[in-house]
């Protein structure tokens, strides 16, 4: 807890959410009693067991699973496709193939929004995640790589549409957000994800995402979005969160 929440005096009755922590920390204090205790805590019981005294418990009772690093592959112009992921790029070559895999996701904003702190996020977010700086090619022997962008190579930015005004900018909202989900990816160049905010009132905004499956699905979207929103929470406090806090240096 001392090195994850930054604090020396941590007592065995003290909430762990009280303390600053918050489900990215949590996922960082999983891993480190994974390592630590060779015992697999689940996030949902972190949750709710935030006390140390009940998290001791939990340990203790868990059976011991031993801590095995997953070692990162050297660093490559290329690397080799999943089987889904081939089956996913060899299904984007027809042409009634080639939106059936979009994956849009849309939410609901109200209050106080700052967009350039959202886009701060969202550039932490592609930092985090190198799939959604991926893409893929062909090479002259026919196979099929997928290539990561650096973060400084990689230029992503939200698109902004202010809606406030018209007539019926529900309508117009449906109808922007799906010809985003109908145009295709091509998945020979970046980026492989869209991300739109659309202002409809003072205070009310929608936000939309759409990212090709071939390098996401529905359960990494939630997560991802989750991240999104810590981020942006922690760039509104003015306390940022860096890769390096959550051991992703």
């Amino acid at each position: 807890w001392e090195e994850i929440l930054n604090r020396e005096q941590i007592g065995v009755h003290d909430d762990f959410f009280d303390l600053g922590g918050h489900s990215l920390s949590a996922t960082r204090l999983a891993s480190q009693l994974h390592k630590e205790f060779n015992t697999k805590i689940e996030l949902k019981d972190i949750f709710n067991h935030p006390v140390l005294e009940a998290q001791a418990a939990l340990i203790e009772q868990s059976l011991k699973t031993a801590f095995v690093d997953i070692v990162p592959v050297a660093e490559q112009d290329g690397y080799v496709l999943s089987s889904s992921q081939r089956r996913l790029w060899l299904l984007s070559q027809f042409e009634e193939g080639s939106i059936a895999y979009n994956m849009p996701g849309v939410y609901l904003f109200e209050g106080h929004l700052d967009v350039g702190a959202l886009n701060t996020a969202f550039g932490k977010l592609i930092a985090r995640h190198e799939v959604l700086r991926t893409y893929f090619k062909q090479t002259e022997a026919g196979d099929v790589l997928q290539v990561i962008v650096p973060v400084s190579d990689f230029d992503f930015a939200i698109e902004c549409h202010d809606l406030q005004g018209r007539k019926d900018p529900e309508s117009d909202l449906s109808a922007l957000i799906g010809k985003g989900i109908l145009r295709a990816f091509d998945l020979s160049s970046l980026p492989l994800l869209r991300a739109s905010l659309y202002q409809l009132e003072d205070k009310k905004w929608a936000f939309s995402t759409v990212m090709h499956h071939i390098i996401s699905d529905g359960w990494s979207m939630g997560i991802m979005i989750q991240e999104l929103l810590e981020f942006y929470n922690a760039e509104i406090k003015g306390e940022p969160l860096s890769l390096a806090d959550l051991g992703l240096s």
